[in-house]
C-alpha cells in the first residue's frame, strides 16, 4: 500500500485483530487490514471487466485508478486516508524492527520480484486481564457498557 499521500508501495496491508473475553457470551472479536479494500476485491472487479470505486488505488505512476489492472501493478490505498497511514506505520514497526524482522519494503526486495507471500514479522500481544483486574476480573469480562453486543 502507498502511504498518505505516497505514489509507491511501501506498506504491507499491516492487519490488525482483537479480541475481548466475555463471561456469558462469545468473545467480541475484530480482525482487518489497513488497507481501503481487499487485493482480492481488486482482482474479482479485474476478472469481471468492472471498474474499482474511486480512492483505493494508484496506477503504476502513482495516479488514482479505477482500472483493477492498472491497480494490481500500482499500489492499494489505506482506509481513512493519514489514519489508516498512522496505523499501517505502527503494525509495520511493531512486527518489524521491534521484533528484528523485516518490514514490507525489506520483503518485497527479498522476494525478488516473485510475488510470493510476504516473508517478515508478526507480533501477537497477550494480556492476562487477571493480573491487571484482579478480583474485579467477572465484572469487568461482560460485554463493554457502552454498547451491547449480538
Amino acid at each position: 500500500m502507498a502511504p498518505a499521500r505516497g505514489t509507491k508501495p511501501l506498506f504491507g496491508t499491516n492487519p490488525i485483530a482483537f479480541a475481548w473475553q466475555r463471561a456469558d457470551n462469545h468473545p467480541s472479536v475484530f480482525d482487518f487490514a489497513t488497507s481501503a479494500t481487499a487485493r482480492g476485491e481488486i482482482e474479482l472487479h479485474r476478472r469481471a471487466g468492472k471498474t474499482i470505486p474511486h480512492g483505493l488505488a494508484l496506477d503504476n505512476d502513482g495516479r488514482p485508478t479505477i482500472d483493477p489492472a492498472e491497480a494490481l501493478h500500482g499500489a492499494m490505498l489505506t482506509f481513512g486516508g493519514h489514519k489508516g497511514s498512522a496505523l499501517s506505520t505502527m503494525v509495520e514497526l511493531l512486527a518489524g524492527p521491534l521484533i528484528d524482522d523485516m518490514i514490507s519494503m525489506e520483503s518485497k526486495a527479498f522476494d525478488d520480484g516473485l510475488g510470493t507471500t510476504p516473508c517478515h514479522g508478526e507480533l501477537i500481544l497477550i494480556f492476562d486481564p487477571s493480573v491487571f483486574l484482579g478480583d474485579a476480573l467477572g465484572k469487568n469480562l461482560a460485554a463493554p457498557r457502552c454498547f451491547s453486543m449480538p
